[in-house]
């Protein structure tokens, strides 16, 4: 009994142990995932969780319209374009998927394969989406990873959020965010107040991105759309790889004006086209 008189000492009660760290049990040790170190060749990708996100426009081109909502399970993309002197490293590999496979020449590139002087971290352009392709394809072969080109949904995704914002910074149009209204490409680290929500950089303007989706046969009637459906098959084999089917770039070059680039915008070409300011980033899937 507690108080006055009472013959004993109470206290706190204290124990005592042999153990460094004084615990009594073993804790469970958390389980960590291998880190795997990304090569010196390979872009860096930054993780898109996976969850819903607004795709598409009401209030701009038709083949934007509707706005909807589109899940995707989690994915990467590539934090900038692909460089010219990561692209460089493909061409001089001397693997299968380089083999047939030119540099742009006609745009500063050398006879050896080298990029243009001091243009080593602009975004590689003059690729056509087969160029792509075949570079994803490398990667994928040299480090066991899925690497490919993203989807046009896993690309808008990246470059608006999950808000739908109408661009990668917020809805109002801010002048100094993004290469537009150019004379030609700028480093893929420069414009970083035009950053997205997830940290990717030059999503819009500098170059147009090819990506993976299918749009159709005709440049001006688009096979597929929206809403978009994440369950088509961009490797179907009755359509992948020929020369007859569109696919989509996105997000506009330095050669569009303001009013021409936002999240939502979308155009096709053929898979075989090269021009000066058309490039590409690459996505990749999480091993299973």
């Amino acid at each position: 009994m507690l108080g006055a008189g009472n013959p004993y000492e109470w206290g706190t009660p204290v124990l005592f142990s042999r153990s460094a760290d004084n615990r009594l049990l073993a804790l469970p040790q958390k389980i960590v995932a291998p880190i795997i170190e990304r090569k010196p060749f390979e872009p860096e990708t930054i993780p898109i969780p996976a969850g819903p996100f607004l795709m598409g426009s009401d209030n701009d081109a038709k083949n934007e319209q509707p706005q909807h909502e589109v899940f995707l399970p989690d994915y990467g993309i590539g934090k900038v374009p692909v460089t010219n002197q990561e692209y460089a490293k493909f061409l001089k590999s001397g693997a299968p998927e380089a083999k047939g496979r030119e540099a742009p020449k006609k745009l500063g590139w050398w006879a050896n394969n080298d990029p243009p002087e001091g243009k080593e971290k602009h975004p590689v352009v003059g690729v056509s989406w087969e160029d792509a392709s075949a570079y994803c394809d490398w990667l994928r072969r040299e480090t066991g990873r899925h690497y490919r080109l993203p989807s046009e949904a896993e690309w808008e995704k990246a470059a608006r959020g999950s808000d739908g914002r109408r661009y990668p910074w917020g809805n109002d149009w801010q002048e100094g965010h993004c290469n537009v209204a150019g004379k030609g490409t700028t480093a893929v680290d420069v414009y970083e107040a035009g950053v997205s929500p997830y940290a990717c950089y030059d999503m819009l303007g500098n170059v147009e991105e090819w990506c993976n989706t299918i749009w159709g046969r005709d440049e001006h009637n688009n096979d597929y759309p929206y809403p978009y459906r994440i369950d088509r098959r961009e490797d179907e084999p009755a359509k992948a790889n020929r020369p007859d089917v569109q696919r989509i770039y996105r997000g506009g070059s330095f050669y569009d004006q303001a009013n021409e680039v936002r999240s939502s915008a979308r155009n096709a070409s053929g898979p075989s086209n090269k021009v000066s300011y058309r490039g590409f980033r690459v996505a990749i899937q999480p091993t299973q």
